[in-house]
C-alpha cells in the first residue's frame, strides 16, 4: 500500500498556524503603512497586516524519510477585526496517474492575538489522501498557540485529531496529531517556511506513527498555475 501525505495536513500543516520566523527589523513589517499607524501596532499585528491578501506556493514533503512529494496551495488572509485574522487555504496536487492538477483539500485557520501577545489559533480542514492512487477522505482539527521568542521570532505548536478513510483495520478512524511545529520568514517578498508533524493511528493493539517534514515557499498571487507549471486542470 502506497500512502501519499495528506495534502491538506501533512504537506501543509504550516498553514494550521501561520507562524513565521520574521527576519529584519520590526519597522519593516508594515512597509507602506502610515508612520503613526505602523508604530501603534504590535509585532504580531504588523506581521499579519503585511501578510494580508492572496498567496500561491509549493510544499515539498517527506513522509518518514521517503521520496519527496510536491503539492500546491492558494492562501487568502483576511482581517476579521483588529486582533483576529482568518486564513483560507485551497490545496492542489498533480494526480500521479492522470497527470492533471486537481483540488485536494481546504483548510480554515482563525488566529486571535490576545493582550499578552500570545496568538490563539484554531484550525479545521478536509480533503483527500491518495492510497494506492485512489482518493480517500480525510479531515482534521487542531488548536494551539504562537508567541514571539525574540524581537522578530515567532514560534507555534498545535495538537489535535485526524481521521482518514480507507486504511487497513480501520486504522485511520481515531488518529491524533501528537505535535506540529512550524517556522516562517519573509525573504524578498516571499514566505519561506518549514514544518514538522508527528501523528499516530491506533487500531486494537496496533499503533502506526507518521513523521512528516515540509519545506514551503509562497509568493504573491491568486493563480495556482504560476506555481504548478503547465499541468492541465482536471
Amino acid at each position: 500500500m502506497r500512502v501519499l501525505p495528506p495534502p491538506s495536513l501533512f504537506a501543509s500543516l504550516w498553514v494550521a498556524p501561520l507562524l513565521l520566523y520574521l527576519t529584519g527589523s520590526q519597522a519593516a513589517f508594515c512597509a507602506g503603512l502610515p508612520g503613526d499607524a505602523s508604530a501603534s501596532l504590535t509585532p504580531a499585528q504588523q506581521f499579519y497586516t503585511r501578510a494580508l491578501g492572496d498567496w500561491v506556493g509549493t510544499a515539498v514533503s517527506r513522509l518518514d524519510g521517503a521520496d519527496p512529494a510536491t503539492t500546491y496551495f492558494h492562501l487568502l488572509i483576511t482581517r476579521v477585526d483588529e486582533n483576529t485574522f482568518r486564513e483560507e487555504y485551497t490545496f492542489y496536487r498533480i494526480h500521479p496517474k492522470k497527470g492533471v492538477l486537481e483540488r485536494s483539500g481546504i483548510q480554515s485557520v482563525l488566529s486571535t492575538i490576545d493582550t499578552g501577545a500570545v496568538i490563539h489559533q484554531t484550525c479545521r480542514g478536509s480533503g483527500t489522501i491518495l492510497i494506492d492512487c485512489e482518493a480517500k477522505n480525510e479531515s482534521f482539527e487542531a488548536s494551539g498557540q504562537a508567541h514571539f521568542t525574540g524581537p522578530s521570532h515567532l514560534e507555534a505548536e498545535v495538537k489535535g485529531k485526524i481521521a482518514v478513510d480507507g486504511m487497513p483495520l480501520n486504522l485511520g478512524k481515531n488518529g491524533k496529531l501528537q505535535k506540529a511545529t512550524a517556522s516562517w520568514s519573509f525573504e524578498d517578498d516571499q514566505l519561506i517556511g518549514q514544518t514538522h508533524v508527528e501523528t499516530s493511528f491506533r487500531a486494537l493493539f496496533f499503533v502506526r506513527r507518521f513523521r512528516v517534514s515540509t519545506q514551503l515557499r509562497a509568493q504573491r498571487g491568486a493563480n495556482i498555475q504560476t506555481v504548478a507549471g503547465q499541468a492541465p486542470a482536471s
